[in-house]
């Protein structure tokens, strides 16, 4: 579902030395974000939800989307590579907007997270970080992708942050 993600994916022979070990850190860092110490507090519309997480893995590397209360949008890919500050471009905004709206209205239909590992190959696994702590589910990507999971609309909304996204890189958003 990554599309053309996908494929970069699977075009990269080998993960740059130091692609991988950035996409680690900003992965990492997203995950132990601390909502306090970057100035989220819980609103009316999102009294729970600070972000959502969402890793991807295939083959030959991962995706992971990012996506904060505060319109914070990135996208960073294992074989290097990756869009950060999406979230300053209005579509962006407005998708992930809805993807934290939905986050925030599913949240009580996930588990809360034991850990913070990718998932396995072809699968997906979507975390909603709270102030109480990270919720997650994880399934095979094409569950989530044909609706044959009970979550599948949260990982569309997601989609559609990483539609926006790569249109921006095709030029045809703003």
């Amino acid at each position: 579902m990554f599309g053309n993600l996908k494929r970069k994916c699977k075009r990269s022979e080998q993960p740059e030395a130091d692609g991988e070990g950035l996409y680690t850190r900003l992965r990492a860092t997203a995950l132990g974000l601390n909502p306090s110490e970057v100035g989220l507090a819980a609103t009316d519309e999102l009294p729970r939800a600070v972000a959502v997480v969402m890793d991807t893995v295939y083959p030959a590397g991962a995706a992971t989307l990012v996506a904060i209360a505060d319109g914070t949008t990135s996208l960073y890919v294992s074989p290097g590579g990756g869009t950060i500050g999406a979230g300053q471009h209005p579509a962006v905004a407005a998708a992930t907007h809805q993807l934290l709206a939905l986050a925030e209205a599913t949240l009580d239909d996930m588990p809360a997270a034991r850990d913070d590992h990718l998932p396995p190959t072809n699968s997906t696994t979507i975390r909603v970080l709270t102030y109480a702590g990270p919720y997650a589910i994880t399934a095979p990507e094409k569950d989530f992708g044909r609706n044959r999971h009970s979550l599948s609309p949260l990982f569309h909304a997601a989609q559609e942050v990483i539609t926006q996204i790569r249109l921006l890189g095709d030029g045809r958003s703003a």
